[in-house]
């Protein structure tokens, strides 16, 4: 049997929500835990078994958008100046300004792909992967979501990816009639 991982005072949230809760209590299987946010004051304290919950984390800070210049050097976005054109900050030893044309650079992202839930052709999402780690029409199973998933396509180049693809590829032979 899993012992209860939360303690009173701990921060968390439902893993079907977003809003933060204290633990105000903690059982040997469930806990108590109330609304934190001002909204949340006219809701009472609810009890629910500890797998409802998770450990609450801040929204990370959104990193600056990242772009690849012809001359392989990379840059963020300072400011669009009069004609267009976007002023970059490039990084290096000695960090230069210099502004390009839209079409002169290419926003750095990871490696996505598109999946899509066997059974479900109207389940897709994109997930971050490893460059060669799976090829279109392979099937992968999630045991973190307990899926099923076909690689639809690749090299995506998603903006939307919000995991990393971790499973197991799942390799068979034929069987023969």
């Amino acid at each position: 049997m899993t012992s209860n991982p939360f303690a009173v005072g701990d921060i968390v949230r439902l893993k079907t929500g977003t809003s933060p809760q204290r633990v105000i209590a903690v059982g040997r299987v469930n806990i108590t835990a109330k609304y934190t946010s001002p909204g949340g004051h006219h809701y009472p304290p609810t009890t629910r078994h500890h797998d409802k919950f998770i450990h609450f984390e801040e929204p990370q800070m959104s990193q600056p958008t990242l772009f690849k210049t012809p001359d392989n050097q990379y840059g963020t976005l300072l400011a669009r100046d009069s004609a267009g054109n976007m002023v970059l900050e490039l990084k290096g030893s000695v960090p230069k300004v210099q502004a390009y044309t839209p079409d002169q650079l290419e926003e750095v992202r990871p490696y996505t792909i598109l999946v899509q839930a066997v059974g479900d052709a109207r389940s897709e999402f994109h997930m971050e992967a490893d460059k060669g780690s799976v090829e279109e029409g392979d099937l992968v199973f999630l045991p973190k979501h307990n899926t099923l998933v076909k690689i639809v396509k690749l090299d995506t180049k998603s903006k939307s990816a919000r995991c990393r693809l971790k499973g197991i590829k799942l390799v068979g032979e034929p069987i023969a009639a």
